[in-house]
């Protein structure tokens, strides 16, 4: 659990990310951590269950596909060998 998830990149679909904190009063995001952490405990398996809830996964293909398009574009503009 972290407000970076770059601090579970590895291992996306065992993070669970969360907002940061910055002393407002008001904030109810504990209140549904607490409620998503309840339900995990029925799931079987909570890589699935937070694969489906966050999603995350998306964003490391959205970048591997966006590296891969940068990768296409550079060997566009370069000359070939001849």
């Amino acid at each position: 659990m972290d407000n970076s998830v770059f601090s579970f990149a590895f291992h996306i679909d065992n993070g669970i990310p969360i907002i940061p904190f910055y002393d407002d009063k008001g904030d109810e995001e504990m209140l549904h951590l607490i409620y998503y952490l309840n339900n995990l405990v029925i799931a079987s398996d909570i890589r699935e269950q937070n694969r489906h809830a966050f999603e995350l996964s998306k964003l490391s293909e959205h970048s591997s596909s966006s590296e891969s398009e940068g990768q296409h574009i550079q060997n566009f503009d370069k000359a070939p060998d001849t």
